[in-house]
């Protein structure tokens, strides 16, 4: 679960969970800004030319690994929600590195 822990009563909440039970986990989540890469190589012009509206695409591939590892960091490794499986938001190498990076 991906819960807004700044919110006091959530923070709470899941406090009160996480000391009884080891189930559900809750993950630090987010959205942030997209990777910045050449999309020109994709095969389906759909993907090619698609864009999220409400997201920047302005990260470099190290950017986007930097937060996600932070966001990792706060949920002492227990993981991490966040939208961005869609396959214009990053390239595909830089979704393969974050899948399995540093876990």
């Amino acid at each position: 679960m991906s819960e807004n822990r700044n919110n006091p009563d959530a923070s709470k909440a899941i406090e009160n969970i996480e000391a009884r039970y080891s189930n559900p986990i809750f993950l630090n989540g987010g959205n942030f800004d997209k990777e910045n890469w050449d999309r020109s190589e994709m095969t389906s012009e759909i993907c090619k030319n698609k864009r999220d509206g409400r997201m920047k695409y302005i990260l470099s591939q190290s950017e986007v690994l930097d937060i996600i590892e932070k966001k990792h960091q706060k949920s002492n490794g227990k993981g991490i929600s966040y939208w961005g499986n869609k396959s214009w938001r990053y390239r595909s190498n830089c979704s393969k590195k974050y899948c399995f990076y540093k876990w």
